[in-house]
């Protein structure tokens, strides 16, 4: 990322956050699992592992942040 006005520090700060959601408990991170799309937060992956093969597996941590500020409670750097 160039030319955005975030930081460096901040960036790093933001990464680091994400991967220490990712690296919790899966009962810890199953709490954000998104019940519907409009969830202020919402945890989950990018396919139905009843159905489909695992070609390319991603995780998501999608957080709305507009017009009120909602965050995931652990971990608190998020």
């Amino acid at each position: 990322l160039i030319k955005h006005g975030v930081s460096e520090s901040l960036r790093q700060r933001m990464m680091a956050a994400g991967r220490q959601f990712f690296e919790l408990p899966p009962p810890e991170k199953l709490k954000y699992t998104g019940k519907h799309v409009l969830d202020p937060i919402r945890y989950g992956t990018s396919f139905n592992s009843s159905v489909d093969q695992v070609l390319c597996w991603r995780d998501y941590l999608k957080v709305i942040t507009h017009p009120v500020l909602n965050f995931p409670e652990s971990p608190p750097e998020l």
